[in-house]
């Protein structure tokens, strides 16, 4: 933003005055929340960003103040006149758009006459009543809900030896005005200097006007300090306490820095002057809006700190220019404003009394703060700010209780590095920090992901895939060294071994079922895939697989009958997919899988041999394992005559041709 003089830079930074306490009775919503804590200002040169910022904001301000109109002195002595800044586009239209949100606008006129003019309008009971008739219709033929005084001059331009004089004509002619202005329906505010500046008679005002806007900033100006150092603003808002209600005072917070030069030197490293610069090279303070302080933090080489007592970063950096034969490095130090400045002055007003605060400028602001603020205004609750110099990152809610109870910054999560957004599930919320990130829904609470497993989530589609939202944090698993995260739609599992890899729908029941990885499976070694059956699917784990299919639902095979199952192809050969999982065998140590081919049997004697076909029925008919016949000793083999199919059992066999069918054999 274009800083124009000290009267433009204190004015705007006023900001709106926070206007619940000038809000209007009307019907009451059933628990409307609490009321808005912020106002602000909108300069004529940023019509558009600062309207595109406001409006999308609305529902945190009480009041908006348009920075629109300039009092200058008239032809004739003490008269004066008021000058419209030109917006870049339609006045009207730009109000319009205002008004839409339902927001008191309260228009602010600045003192733009030269020094003492004003003072002397103001001693003249006819001249002074003729500028409040002038604001009066000034409100009422543009459809303002009141009007914010903003008359700088008697402070920064008529010296201190005339404040004696002007102090009662100014309250004179305030509480002319608010008379005036209350008598049509309309209000007051006043921008004004911080306490030491008693010209403007801020009892008076705190008596007579709807809003005392306090300047609570600029204390750094000529040489590098903070803008707007957070113990000065404290002890200024308790001062203004003493003579203004809580219920009008806004304590104005600013929305930008300052950026100065503390060193030039030449190319051998001596001092120098700016002179021994390149031409073009920038030597003089400049302002950074919040929204850009993040650039300058960011800077190569600089160094970075947030001042506790103040509560501004500082920033040191130099950069060296080379051109035109001249070379010189030049050293600066910023003291910039960020979300968090603005969330903590708003927090620490609020906390001593005052309505809320005015921000200048609506539009010069870092977006980062908005959901703090909200948050903030509807809850009052508590915000964490990250501690990282690239941006501004804050933490709150439920997602910040989780943060917490994970320990924060010395968490596996690290620092935030975003805001509160909304997740892609309706309704969901979620926080990015270095290494993970919280996700929060109604329904799910707040729940952590990170490392490997975040990372295989992400692969997944994170909270739009599969898996959904998480429903627990990460935690340990039964197997040593494991770790797992529970979702809406399954589990991610994960070690060192097996990497991490997702379990859900029916294979994850059969899996839990099963007793997850403390079963014979272990930990899963592959996500779900395709299986070699259409239409199947299949989970592989440390010990063993789980197939699915619509037909068989989900079963696993492990252990030396999946040898032996993969030894005969698998899925896709002879015995197809399994229709049980693996069961206890009739003869005591003995186990078996189904299959739609077939069975597998096993047992420590024996080892693993499928039965299948017609031999598997007339072995089933005859009791199978509990049969005479005892377990199998060998798959179906062919036997010496040609055509002819044989199965080995422990106690004899079963032939199979496809002329005589099946005859059982006992040794």
């Amino acid at each position: 933003m274009l800083m124009r003089t000290r009267k433009v830079r204190r004015l705007a930074m006023v900001g709106a005055s926070a206007l619940a306490l000038v809000a209007t009775a009307s019907p009451v919503a059933a628990d409307p929340g609490p009321a808005p804590l912020l106002n602000g200002w909108m300069p004529y040169w940023s019509t558009a960003t600062s309207l595109s910022s406001y409006t999308a904001n609305a529902d945190l301000f009480a009041t908006v103040s348009p920075f629109w109109h300039d009092a200058r002195a008239g032809s004739t002595a003490g008269s004066v006149v008021i000058v419209d800044h030109a917006l870049g586009q339609s006045a009207a239209t730009a109000l319009a758009a205002l008004r839409s949100k339902g927001k008191k606008v309260i228009a602010t006129v600045t003192d733009g006459t030269a020094g003492g003019y004003m003072a002397g309008v103001l001693a003249d009971p006819a001249t002074r009543s003729a500028h409040v008739e002038q604001l009066l219709a000034l409100a009422q033929t543009r459809g303002y809900d009141g009007i914010d005084l903003d008359y700088e001059k008697f402070a920064w331009t008529d010296g201190r030896a005339s404040w004696a004089t002007t102090k009662p004509n100014w309250a004179a002619f305030v509480t002319e005005l608010a008379d005036r202005f209350h008598q049509n329906g309309l209000v007051v505010t006043a921008a004004v200097p911080i306490s030491p500046y008693w010209v403007y008679d801020h009892a008076t005002l705190g008596r007579v006007l709807d809003g005392v806007r306090v300047m609570s900033y600029d204390y750094a100006v000529g040489a590098p300090g903070a803008i707007a150092p957070l113990n000065s603003v404290v002890a200024e808002t308790r001062t203004m306490l003493t003579m203004v209600p809580g219920s009008k005072l806004i304590m104005g917070v600013p929305e930008y820095g300052r950026d100065w030069v503390i060193g030039i030197k030449d190319a051998k490293g001596q001092p120098t002057s700016a002179a021994s610069c390149p031409t073009g090279t920038s030597t003089t303070t400049r302002t950074v809006l919040a929204k850009d302080t993040f650039a300058v933090t960011g800077l190569a080489g600089a160094v970075v700190r947030r001042d506790p007592v103040k509560d501004e970063l500082q920033v040191r950096y130099s950069r060296t220019y080379s051109a035109g034969g001249k070379t010189c490095t030049v050293a600066r130090e910023a003291w910039l404003a960020d979300p968090q400045s603005v969330f903590d002055r708003l927090r620490a007003v609020v906390a001593e009394g005052a309505a809320g605060i005015a921000l200048w400028t609506i539009g010069g602001e870092h977006p980062g703060q908005w959901d703090a603020l909200r948050y903030f205004s509807k809850t009052r609750g508590p915000v964490y700010w990250s501690t990282l110099t690239t941006g501004a990152y804050p933490v709150y809610g439920a997602i910040l209780q989780r943060y917490t109870a994970l320990g924060r910054g010395a968490s596996p999560l690290g620092q935030p590095i975003s805001g509160e957004v909304n997740g892609a599930v309706a309704g969901s919320r979620l926080s990015n920090f270095q290494g993970g990130t919280i996700y929060w829904s109604a329904a799910t609470n707040a729940n952590e992901v990170y490392g490997a497993i975040r990372g295989r989530y992400r692969a997944l589609g994170a909270e739009s895939g599969q898996l959904g939202l998480p429903t627990t944090g990460e935690l340990a698993g039964k197997l040593a060294g494991s770790r797992w995260n529970g979702f809406a739609g399954g589990r991610i599992y994960w070690s060192l071994a097996t990497g991490a890899q997702e379990v859900y729908g029916a294979i994850l029941w059969r899996y839990a079922v099963l007793g997850a990885e403390a079963s014979p499976l272990r930990l899963p070694t592959s996500g779900e895939r395709a299986a070699a059956v259409q239409g199947a699917r299949v989970s592989n784990f440390q010990g063993g697989r789980i197939f699915w299919s619509s037909a068989t639902g989900a079963q696993e095979v492990y252990g030396a009958i999946l040898l032996r199952y993969l030894q005969l192809g698998g899925e896709a050969a002879i015995m197809g997919l399994p229709t049980t999982g693996e069961r206890p065998g009739a003869v005591p140590g003995s186990r078996w899988n189904g299959f739609r081919g077939g069975r597998i049997y096993w047992s420590g004697a024996t080892g693993a041999h499928e039965v299948r076909g017609a031999i598997l029925m007339r072995y089933v008919a005859m009791g199978a394992e509990a049969s005479a016949l005892g377990l199998p000793i060998s798959g179906e083999e062919a036997a010496p005559s040609s055509g002819w199919r044989i199965s080995n059992f422990e106690h004899g066999a079963i032939y199979w041709s496809p002329t005589n069918g099946t005859w059982v054999v006992y040794r």
